[in-house]
């Protein structure tokens, strides 16, 4: 294999209240499904943290993790960016990555199923 990246995976727990979970959803297969994903990434040398803090605490939390780690990327999920009611909450997330780690690379997966195709748009193999 190549170099090993480490990514910061930014989304939202699916058990989470406040998500809007889309309708007939199963919150239990999305969040099998990110797993596999992160297996996925793992298995390609992206040493990936799936970072799913609940939204009352997430821009605290994500401040924390990125003032204590560093990275070569963070990926921003889809359900995070898709859904209206997040916007004010995604941008918050983007501005708090830009300003501590300013030369952070960010990525966006089209679905949970490209998120590898993702950080390799970013970060090649």
């Amino acid at each position: 294999m190549g170099r090993s990246y480490r990514i910061l995976w930014i989304g939202i727990g699916t058990q989470d209240p406040e998500f809007p979970l889309p309708p007939g959803a199963d919150p239990n297969k999305l969040a099998m499904q990110l797993y596999v994903q992160k297996e996925r990434l793992d298995k390609a040398d992206y040493q990936t943290n799936l970072f799913l803090p609940p939204m009352r605490q997430g821009i605290e939390m994500l401040e924390q993790e990125l003032k204590a780690n560093q990275y070569d990327a963070v990926m921003i999920g889809v359900g995070l960016r898709t859904a209206p009611p997040l916007l004010e909450y995604f941008e918050r997330i983007v501005n708090t990555a830009r300003t501590l780690q300013p030369e952070l690379p960010v990525c966006f997966n089209g679905t949970i199923e490209t998120t590898l195709e993702a950080a390799q748009r970013i970060l090649p193999p």
